[in-house]
């Protein structure tokens, strides 16, 4: 009721970045400010100005500290009021991206996708599938047993934080080389096979989100699947005969396929990426669709008619492989996936501004924002 109350004033405030607020003294300016960021769910700082009001207040400068041993008056650079509300937002920030955030982040993500009913099964060691997963009223993620009971087991996260402050990559937690024995020395007794399962999915999207913001996305979610051969978790791929045929890795860390004795093949991890990039890039994540002349117009396309065929069967598992590997956070664009992970926002309330003198408040922060100023290179971003 308030955000609708209030929603004129906040898509205004969110579309700029800033919003005045005129009127006749004792109209209610201040508290329409505070109503507004209150409706927002937002943490707020409010100052009032004034004519003595300047720049060692508001942004920085310099203040009499104690008098040291020798009866000295010294003098500290203290931040003002407007620079540690800037400073407090930063840190929550950059809390909200640390490895803690970013895991619980994903977590969510993968509650919601069970919720969904798009993921139902994890993968657990050796690639062997849970039982049918689901989630309770407060995000502990379930399963039923084999007799299609519930279990009494379960994962929550509070737990797999924990595990996870210790085993922080995929890498690590592949690593393990007794499950139960490492599991239980970290949590105490649990179902080590499902808490080394959903934290390794936790942990394989948490990798591949932060690698597509480097831009080494392919990269990452490729190695993944190598990792996943060698370790025997992928072992195999359906032929074009219907046969399961192996997979290994060869010397040269590629993916080599067909039996040895049957003159087995590597793919070009270049066409690849090419394909990959395309695909993910124009949001097609399903390949059920796709025939062989399909993968050979496309290949023929991005290579500009350099390549015109390929082993389309293995092209075809390993590229449905990797974008099955993408998280939906990288897919929707890093929309918000759950409640929890929603960012904190932040908004500083200024009351009678034109009491104050903004040149001598604001100093160089009044032409920062002005890239007719600084320049285009120098421009500060809000």
């Amino acid at each position: 009721m308030e955000k609708d109350k209030y929603g004129k004033y906040i898509s205004l405030l969110e579309a700029n970045k800033n919003l005045i607020l005129t009127g006749a003294p004792g109209t209610g300016k201040t508290y329409l400010a505070k109503k507004i960021a209150k409706a927002m769910g937002a943490k707020y700082e409010f100052v009032q100005f004034h004519p003595s009001y300047d720049y060692t207040d508001f942004v920085e400068g310099l203040r009499p500290v104690p008098t040291d041993k020798e009866g000295q008056i010294g003098f500290e650079r203290k931040d003002g009021i407007f620079k540690a509300f800037c400073k407090k937002a930063l840190n929550v920030d950059n809390m909200d991206k640390s490895s803690s955030r970013s895991f619980e982040y994903f977590y969510y993500e993968l509650v919601d996708d069970i919720r969904s009913r798009k993921v139902v099964t994890i993968k657990l060691r050796k690639q062997q599938p849970s039982q049918p997963l689901h989630v309770s009223d407060s995000k502990i993620i379930r399963w039923t047993n084999a007799n299609g009971g519930e279990s009494s087991n379960m994962v929550s996260l509070n737990r797999l934080s924990r595990l996870h402050e210790v085993y922080k990559t995929v890498a690590d937690i592949d690593s393990i080389t007794n499950i139960n024995d490492a599991i239980r020395k970290v949590i105490g007794g649990a179902n080590a096979s499902y808490y080394w399962g959903v934290l390794r999915e936790v942990l394989s999207r948490k990798e591949a989100y932060e690698y597509d913001k480097k831009g080494d996305l392919f990269e990452t979610l490729y190695q993944s699947i190598i990792n996943d051969i060698k370790s025997g978790r992928i072992s195999s791929y359906r032929s074009p005969r219907g046969t399961m045929a192996p997979l290994r890795v060869n010397d040269n860390n590629r993916i080599e396929y067909r039996p040895k004795d049957k003159s087995p093949k590597c793919e070009k991890e270049d066409n690849i990426k090419l394909m990959f990039n395309y695909l993910s890039q124009n949001k097609i994540y399903d390949l059920k669709l796709y025939k062989r002349k399909d993968y050979e117009d496309l290949i023929s396309k991005l290579t500009y008619g350099e390549t015109k065929t390929l082993d389309y069967v293995e092209y075809g598992w390993i590229l449905q492989e990797l974008l099955n590997r993408i998280p939906k956070s990288v897919r929707n664009g890093d929309a918000n996936i759950s409640k929890d992970s929603s960012p904190t926002k932040y908004i500083f309330i200024i009351d009678e501004i034109n009491r104050g003198e903004i040149s001598k408040i604001f100093g160089e922060l009044f032409f920062s924002i002005d890239p007719g100023y600084r320049g285009m290179e120098g421009r500060v971003k809000t």
